[in-house]
């Protein structure tokens, strides 16, 4: 019933005809239009009389309302505990009011921008989370009546309360693999919405204890932030006036492996690991993030929800990543691969390193440092 507009979809947008393709898809009147939801598969509900009175770029721009849903993880972002009443509504708006903003066709059915403004009286940016939507609705709430709020959603969302006997590491992996599977079918994330690599880094887990492989880093580097504390006997006051404590600062790079012999699930693997990294130091560690493939493609300093972008995949030659390192004059170097290095010219730059390996563990041996193994997904 829906492969005239899967069809149609393949010229248009890649990405959202195979994710299709990867849902299990029921016809009947579970739901009046459409829904979707996560279980061991990710679930396409189609009402057939619903779905026949729409037009062909009705039902392309209802199959992308329903992915946007999947890849951005709405069906899980739920607020906890909210399953009945103005809140829940109020959060049906909010994932669905970004959403439509450019499914033109579905204007005239849906919550736009437009009509949200017209009902609160205020001006939204239209470039933020549906978790601040949200926010804006529960202030102006009493704005709102129950008749726009009823008619604001195009498909159902009712599935997604269907499925709470069903833990959430379970949704998460059903999505992220299915995810990685829409990707590859659709020629890589260069062809994918620039929101899917985020979501895949944010659901891929790291394993690995950061803290004891760090500590090494810590314990080498001479560099102290001083800090004011009352803990700390002052030499010349005494405890009148607070003396110094020190708080080790240190400054670290990953040298991300981009060539061609690293999948997408690996990349966005790396900056789960880097997100972690920086999320148990905080301000006390800096990142500097490298990219490389046989040179280096891209240098920046590292910060949470940056957009994720590869630019590489060539060969493999990662020394000038370890050189850039030197040059940034970090305390420690973590280089991130698959270990599919098959050469010796590596120089060692008198920097502590630590390998970062997925697939090739085993049979890769560090040219200097020491290695540990990533694993990815469900390996």
């Amino acid at each position: 019933m829906i492969e005239q507009a899967v069809i149609k979809l393949l010229s248009k947008n890649r990405f959202y005809a195979s994710l299709i393709m990867n849902m299990r898809i029921f016809y009947g009147k579970k739901v009046p239009t459409a829904g979707v939801s996560i279980t061991d598969k990710i679930n396409l509900y189609i009402n057939p009389e619903f779905w026949e009175s729409q037009t062909i770029e009705q039902q392309m721009d209802i199959l992308i309302h329903e992915c946007t849903h999947i890849y951005r993880g709405h069906p899980l972002r739920q607020e906890s505990g909210v399953k009945s009443g103005q809140k829940l509504k109020l959060w049906r708006m909010a994932v669905d009011v970004h959403i439509n903003e450019p499914l033109k066709s579905l204007h005239e059915m849906g919550v736009t921008f437009e009509k949200l403004e017209k009902e609160l009286g205020v001006t939204i940016s239209r470039n933020e989370t549906a978790e601040y939507y949200y926010s804006l609705l529960k202030e102006y709430s009493d704005s709102l009546d129950d008749e726009f709020m009823d008619g604001s959603t195009i498909d159902d969302h009712d599935v997604w309360d269907e499925v709470d006997d069903i833990p959430q590491e379970i949704q998460e992996n059903t999505l992220r693999k299915t995810l990685e599977s829409a990707v590859e079918n659709a020629g890589g994330i260069g062809n994918c919405p620039s929101e899917v690599r985020q979501i895949l880094h944010t659901l891929n887990k790291s394993n690995i204890n950061w803290q004891q492989q760090l500590r090494q880093f810590f314990a080498k580097c001479d560099k102290f932030l001083k800090e004011s504390s009352r803990k700390k006997r002052n030499r010349r006051y005494g405890t009148m006036f607070s003396g110094k404590k020190k708080i080790p600062k240190l400054v670290i790079s990953c040298v991300n492996d981009e060539s061609g012999s690293v999948s997408e699930h690996e990349f966005n693997q790396f900056y789960s690991e880097i997100d972690k990294i920086k999320s148990l130091y905080q301000d006390s560690l800096d990142i500097y993030v490298v990219n490389c493939d046989t040179k280096v493609n891209k240098v920046y300093k590292y910060e949470k929800n940056l957009e994720i972008e590869r630019t590489g995949q060539g060969g493999t030659q990662l020394q000038p990543g370890i050189e850039k390192s030197k040059e940034l004059a970090v305390d420690g170097i973590i280089v991130f691969s698959d270990g599919g290095i098959w050469n010796d010219e590596y120089n060692d730059v008198g920097i502590p390193t630590l390998w970062a390996i997925t697939q090739n563990f085993d049979t890769f041996d560090p040219p200097f440092g020491k290695k540990i193994h990533v694993k990815c997904g469900e390996e």
